[in-house]
């Protein structure tokens, strides 16, 4: 039986017809990975051969230092395991007299069979589209943090561009941690161009000290909602990034 993922997951192609890389980028489930190779106890437990904080969740995720993310996805059904809706029927045909129970989660409908097949399929899509409309639903990744009956649910606002800026500025900072913060935000390529410092400064550029004080906010508040995501992740949830409930 074929398994759904409440969002959008990785696809890698095929051999000869390989996907580039940002085709899985575009998931949320590539940074979910990304983000638990940064925190510090998972990394622990995994040098440990999952003995740790995060042995637990070891036991689901394994090593995510060892393998490429196509290797960690693939590898003995992981990502349905751990992302995938349980399994759930698909279309079937009701026999005469049958009785049905109804949950929210199932149309049912009475279908004439002495009319044109391409007729059917039409009205069908467009009662099905008016349905989910009405719910909310039809859509990946619409109302999934609700309802997804996945093992490991996506805890928040899912915003694939902030995680990327945010998790490059997190590896820029601990790669360069003598810099300040506007620096660290231009020289990572987070921060727009339009606020970029020059060196040399011209006369023109009399906001200067604006822009510094403006790139050394934004990054402190970037980096700081980057590493309660490496925080939270270590316990199973992501893309949290708030100290509210701990």
């Amino acid at each position: 039986m074929k398994r759904h993922f409440p969002f959008q997951h990785p696809t890698f192609g095929t051999k000869t017809r390989p996907k580039t890389e940002g085709s899985w980028k575009s998931s949320v489930y590539y940074w979910w990975w990304e983000y638990l190779k940064r925190n510090e106890d998972y990394k622990i437990t995994c040098m440990n051969g999952g003995n740790g904080k995060c042995a637990k969740l070891y036991e689901d995720f394994g090593n995510v230092h060892t393998e490429s993310f196509k290797e960690w996805w693939s590898e003995g059904g992981r990502s349905v395991h751990l992302f995938a809706e349980p399994p759930t029927p698909s279309i079937r045909l009701l026999e005469s007299g049958a009785t049905t129970e109804s949950d929210g989660n199932k149309l049912h409908l009475e279908i004439p069979m002495n009319l044109p097949i391409n007729h059917l399929c039409t009205v069908f899509r467009k009662m099905v589209s008016e349905q989910q409309r009405k719910q909310g639903r039809g859509k990946r990744g619409v109302r999934a943090n609700q309802e997804t009956q996945a093992r490991y649910k996506v805890a928040g606002k899912v915003d694939l561009n902030f995680l990327e800026n945010a998790l490059r500025l997190w590896d820029y900072r601990q790669a360069h941690p003598e810099l300040t913060l506007w620096q660290v935000a231009q020289f990572s390529g987070v921060a727009p161009s339009k606020d970029w410092i020059r060196d040399k400064p011209e006369k023109k550029d009399l906001d200067r000290a604006a822009k510094m004080n403006r790139l050394n906010a934004s990054a402190s508040r970037m980096l700081k909602k980057a590493g309660n995501i490496i925080r939270y992740v270590g316990r199973g949830k992501f893309p949290v990034s708030t100290t509210k409930s701990d």
